[in-house]
Parts: structure tokens; sequence; C-alpha cells
């Protein structure tokens, strides 16, 4: 009765080996289907910034950059042009004076932030790292259209223009608000003229 000893503890030891390589590779399913999932999810997030920045950057260019820019809480709209965005686009309305949108705002500028974290972290090589820059620089200019937008909806309360133009504080938030533009739009060339994101996307399989 030995060797029949021998040969279950042989079959167990062998069954527990088979089951420990079957998981390890149920795992390396898993994570591919993880990280498959998460590479095609910041994919499409970034190809939506791009072509709402496509459509807005039209209008931008042709602004007077002299002159205070009334129309940015419309580029702000364009840039949240999106069901995943738009709810955003409330909160340009009544600037800093809606709590309830002002908060949605700030919790989606996280959100994306830690999906431009994650990025940098999927899309790791470093000829794709213009990648999460763009869509924390997205936020960026974003923000920086808000901020002009709580300035200019001050001056505009006084009922005068001329108080905008002669605003020390609307020029200097003017001016941050079009260097933003000007740093997001530099990231824009460099992906579209250097096909980072069609590189990016041969990346994104199982």
């Amino acid at each position: 009765m030995e060797w029949w000893s021998i040969v279950v503890s042989v079959i167990t030891a062998a069954t527990a080996i088979i089951a420990i390589i079957i998981s390890a590779k149920q795992i390396r399913v898993s994570n591919r289907q993880f990280l498959f999932e998460k590479r095609v999810r910041i994919i499409l997030l970034i190809e939506d910034l791009i072509a709402l920045f496509k459509s807005a950057s039209s209008s931008i260019d042709t602004t007077e950059r002299d002159e205070p820019a009334y129309t940015s809480d419309l580029a702000f709209v364009y840039l949240t042009n999106t069901s995943y965005l738009q709810e955003m686009a409330n909160a340009i309305k009544r600037p800093l004076k809606d709590h309830e949108n002002h908060v949605k705002l700030l919790s989606k500028f996280e959100e994306l932030r830690r999906t431009a974290s994650e990025c940098s972290y999927v899309f790791s090589k470093k000829k794709w790292a213009c990648l999460s820059l763009f869509i924390n620089q997205y936020v960026d200019f974003l923000s920086a259209i808000y901020q002009y937008r709580i300035c200019i909806d001050g001056d505009e309360n006084k009922n005068s223009h001329r108080n905008i133009n002669d605003d020390p504080m609307e020029k200097g938030i003017r001016h941050k608000y079009y260097n933003s533009y000007d740093i997001l739009k530099r990231t824009y060339n460099s992906i579209i003229n250097d096909g980072v994101l069609f590189d990016a996307k041969k990346q994104v399989k199982l």
C-alpha cells in the first residue's frame, strides 16, 4: 500500500501545480483585460477632447487678445460638449454663484486629473507622455476660462464694459487664459503632427 500512497501524493501535488498554473494564467488574462479596458476608455476620452479642442480653437484663434474675451464662456461650452463633460457647462452660466454646479465642476476636474494619472501608467513610454499632459492641460485651460469668467462676470454686473477694459485684474487673468490656451495648443499639435494618438491606439489590444 506504500506505493499507492506515493501515487496519491504525486497526483495531489500535480493537481495543485496545475491549479496554480491555471490560476496564474487567469490572473494574466484578467490583468490584460483590465489594461485593455482602461486603455480603451482613456483613448476614447482623448479622442473626444482632441475633437472638442479642434472645434473650439478655430474661434479662439480669431479673437483679439487685446480686448476682453467676452466669448470665453462659449469656448467653455464647446470644450465640454460631450455627454461625459456637458454638466460642467452649467457652472459657467453663473460662475462661483451656483454652489451645486461649482462642486460638480471641481469633481469633474479631479476625475479628469485622475484619468491623466492613469494614462501615464497605462501608456508609460516617453513618446506617449504628451497624452496625459494633454488631459491635465485641458483641465488647466477649462479652469483658466472659469477663473476668467468669475472676473469678467463681476465687471459685467457693474453694467459697464468700460469697467472691464480699465480693469488691470481682468487683463492679468486674460493673459493667463490665453497662455493656458497656447500651452494646450502646443501639446495638441505635437499629438497630431507626431501621430502620438495613432501610435498609442496600436497598443490597445488584448
